[in-house]
């Protein structure tokens, strides 16, 4: 089999709506998903970097600072490139009615004027319908821009 060959089947396997195919090299620059930019951040996640397409549960004692690391987090996600972030989308579902909008602003007007585009706060929910609304109305918006994916978030 030629080279040429090869990478025709390759480009193939690539374009199959069957999961996501990587190289070696795409898997190991990718395996964390997202930087963490400060060295607090690495110590207290045990990685240099948050993965992307999991779940990752905060937990902490009342008053552990954990919606400021959220907070920040996100602003890095959803900042622009231009701004040192990640140029993602953040949606922060609210249901408890206890985000500080003081302590939200004050994070986020680190990460410039653009991230309030890409984030947005999301409130007058239960769980369940959180759960309802990103079934419906985020996990299509992802498929439709990103492509086919059966574990997009």
């Amino acid at each position: 089999m030629g080279v040429s060959a090869i990478h025709s089947m390759m480009e193939a396997l690539r374009k199959d709506d069957g999961g996501i195919v990587t190289s070696v090299k795409e898997l190991k620059e990718n395996q964390y998903g997202f930087p963490l930019a400060h060295y607090a951040q690495q110590y207290l996640f045990g990685a240099t970097g948050l993965r992307i397409k999991v779940f990752n549960s905060i937990s902490g004692m009342p008053q552990a600072c954990k919606s400021p690391l959220l907070f920040d987090l996100m602003g890095h996600v959803c900042a622009s490139p231009e701004n040192g972030g990640l140029g993602g989308l953040g949606f922060l579902y609210e249901l408890e009615d206890k985000i500080s909008p003081t302590l939200l602003e004050g994070v986020m007007a680190n990460y410039g004027e653009d991230v309030y585009e890409r984030f947005s706060v999301i409130k007058d929910l239960t769980l369940d319908g959180a759960f309802k609304h990103i079934c419906k109305k985020i996990i299509p918006m992802y498929r439709k821009h990103m492509g086919s994916c059966e574990t997009p978030i």
